[in-house]
């Protein structure tokens, strides 16, 4: 393999990464509001106390998680690429957790 064809497919990896957690995130804020509104629809349960919930705090808090994953210099963003390396690095048998270092990344310098 030519170092060309290396860094796309580093690229790409990177980006369905960012996509895998996007998706996540969406799947585990939306995915309980539907079920609960689909019980509320079938009459098992009666889920008008839990839409404020779901309206005021976890819908918006997916709106809030998104443009941190969007950014690659967000802390967010950051953290959550060093947690699949070392899921990655853990399943592999190289586990080198101790030896990384949280360095601050642009987007969480102070503004001088």
């Amino acid at each position: 393999r030519s170092a060309g064809q290396l860094i796309v497919q580093k690229r790409i990896r990177r980006m369905n990464r960012k996509i895998s957690v996007i998706v996540g995130t969406d799947f585990a804020c939306w995915i309980p509001f539907i079920a609960v509104c689909l019980l509320h629809t079938l009459e098992v349960l009666d889920a008008t106390p839990w839409y404020g919930f779901f309206s005021m705090i976890v819908l918006p808090l997916n709106s809030v998680i998104n443009p941190m994953i969007y950014d690659p210099n967000s802390l967010l963003s950051t953290l959550i690429g060093r947690v699949l390396a070392n899921a990655k690095r853990e399943g592999s048998g190289n586990n080198q957790a101790e030896n990384i270092e949280m360095k601050p990344t642009r987007s969480n310098q102070p503004v001088t």
